[in-house]
């Protein structure tokens, strides 16, 4: 690798990420595709122990949706009608704007020079404004409601608007993009054509046997079934947990970079926020017992992060369950200390889809058949929002969730925002973390837009025909660096991975690169880029190949994968 200066590998680092990764890999969490790119550069020296970067004071953003008591958009409002709260200690107003959906010109830039990629959508012809994904979840729906949820999302799709831009992915056991954002129905409705249903096994695990078993059985053969099963379900549901955060994460990465709120719409059966909770006795001694409250912690940092608020819409449709009750509405009070209440079944999903939306300020949808109504819903939301920040003035930045309230000075108004945020002093960088953002970035379908990257691809000459150049480029400003004694100081680490056509991991070569750089030639590369040549020798059967950089201070990743075939087609 060459930056204008020196890198030294981490091969601990390295094995490290790809033993994570592996297991990602094991549980069908696999790859697929876009792109990256960038200018001209300078040098560094690696090391293990990257520098940690302290900050004291941080910028809040809520995203507020106002409408009046029809449900419809609120205009015209201006700083002084909105009052806000962080800790119950009024806050000041550091900065006000109005988002309002309009209808986007074409890109006003030239198109990429050949060879060139990046992970920027405004420099791909992709540049959505307000931006909607929908999430059709099928590893937590059953089969049957999954029909009934895709004829409702037909209909919604036949009534796209012009401003509307729409994404569909789709998960089971991986996440799959079905079509990146788009404003043309047809292409939508194509797209949702090729989602064929899915017999999540999550859902059929094995039933609690009486039935099958008959009145011939032991006793205590019936119970070592019962329990058998149950273990099943345990496994079923954690998995399904894992996967599904995993999902949101990698989403809300892949959109971090798209300016403004995003609406992220999770059609779902949901999946439980506690196991082992429900009912009115106790879990047997050796069934799990445990909430997924830890996951859903992190899926809606960084979906506040990225700016996009949930909004699930059960897929089962109207059920009425006798058991809920409004008057139970967010049974768990959300990330707080302490064993959760018992909850039904229809609860324990509702309450994970109650805490998302609430934490990230969307909407939850559950018993109704409206479907399509809430889709349209959630997308509506998108097109006229207020922007709020400020700085708050608590000064304990103590890792703990601080609740936000917000106030209009309007009669007849309806708002709708993130309840809160975690004050943490510092960006989560354990090398747990670490490995876990890494392996995250290796497998997943969708590359990550934190950091921007652009990347010109280029093939070597003899006698290095079967080797590849890349020069990745990277914007100054986007890395974390901390100022000391005049120098400019932080690191990145870039990850080179080559993928087969399944998508199977191949190989991948990992570099911690050091930046120290003098006032300068600091001042030099904030405007013109960072640029770090590498030369990749190309495995036999890599169809791609992904650039991963992760700053070590921030934790923000961009990544980028290049389809290789036409760099050896001569």
């Amino acid at each position: 690798m060459r930056l204008l200066g020196n890198s030294s590998q981490t091969a601990k680092n390295f094995l490290a990420a790809w033993r994570v990764a592996s297991r990602i890999v094991a549980m069908g969490l696999l790859g697929a595709s876009l792109i990256l790119a960038q200018s001209s550069g300078v040098g560094t020296t690696a090391q293990n122990s990257p520098q940690t970067l302290k900050v004291t004071t941080r910028l809040v953003q809520v995203n507020v949706v106002v409408q009046d008591k029809k449900g419809q958009p609120v205009d015209g409002l201006t700083k002084d009608d909105f009052t806000l709260f962080d800790q119950s200690k009024p806050q000041t107003i550091a900065s006000f704007s109005q988002e309002r959906g309009r209808v986007l010109p074409a890109p006003d830039h030239e198109a990429l020079p050949p060879n060139v990629f990046t992970n920027r959508f405004d420099q791909t012809g992709q540049a959505p404004g307000s931006v909607t994904i929908i999430l059709f979840d099928a590893l937590n729906t059953p089969l049957t409601d999954q029909v009934y949820a895709r004829q409702q999302l037909v209909k919604f799709l036949r009534q796209v608007q012009p401003q509307d831009h729409v994404a569909i992915y789709f998960l089971t056991t991986q996440l799959k993009v079905l079509l990146e954002f788009t404003q043309d129905a047809t292409t939508l409705l194509h797209a949702l054509d090729k989602l064929q249903g899915y017999p999540s096994p999550s859902l059929e695990s094995p039933a609690q046997s009486e039935a099958a078993a008959g009145d011939q059985v032991f006793p205590q053969i019936e119970e070592f079934l019962k329990a058998a099963a149950g273990r099943f379900d345990d496994f079923y549901a954690i998995n399904r947990a894992e996967t599904t955060s995993v999902a949101l994460e990698v989403i809300a990465h892949h959109v971090a970079h798209v300016p403004g709120r995003k609406s992220l719409v999770w059609v779902s059966g949901s999946f439980p926020i506690a196991i082992g909770m429900d009912g009115d006795t106790l879990a047997p001694p050796d069934r799990e017992v445990r909430t997924f409250l830890r996951e859903i912690e992190r899926a809606a940092r960084a979906l506040n992060d990225a700016n996009i608020a949930v909004y699930p819409v059960d897929a089962r449709g109207l059920m009425a369950p006798g058991q809920f009750s409004a008057a139970n509405r967010d049974t768990l009070g959300g990330f707080g200390p302490g064993r959760p209440q018992r909850l039904g079944p229809d609860q324990n999903n509702f309450a994970t889809m109650n805490t998302l939306a609430e934490r990230t300020g969307g909407h939850a949808f559950y018993n109704t058949n409206d479907i399509q109504g809430s889709v349209r819903k959630a997308v509506s939301d998108g097109q006229s929002n207020y922007e709020l920040a400020y700085y708050p003035n608590h000064g304990k930045w103590d890792g703990k969730f601080h609740e936000i309230k917000l106030k209009v000075d309007r009669p007849g108004l309806q708002i709708h925002y993130r309840k809160g945020y975690f004050a943490s002093a510092d960006f989560s960088n354990t090398q747990e973390d670490r490995k876990a953002s890494l392996a995250t970035a290796v497998v997943s379908p969708i590359d990550a837009s934190s950091l921007s990257i652009r990347t010109q691809v280029n093939r070597l000459p003899a006698p290095n025909t079967g080797t590849l150049e890349f020069t990745v480029g990277l914007d100054l400003h986007e890395i974390m660096l901390e100022e000391s004694a005049g120098r400019h100081k932080g690191s990145i680490e870039m990850i080179f991975v080559q993928k087969g056509a399944n998508p199977t991991v191949l190989s991948m070569d990992s570099k911690t690169i050091e930046f120290n750089f003098e006032q300068k030639r600091y001042d030099e590369l904030v405007a013109s880029g960072i640029s770090i040549v590498k030369h990749v020798p190309i495995a036999a059967g890599t169809t791609s190949v992904r650039v991963i950089v992760r700053d070590s201070q921030s934790a923000a990743t961009g990544s980028v994968t290049i389809p290789i075939k036409s760099f050896f087609e001569n």
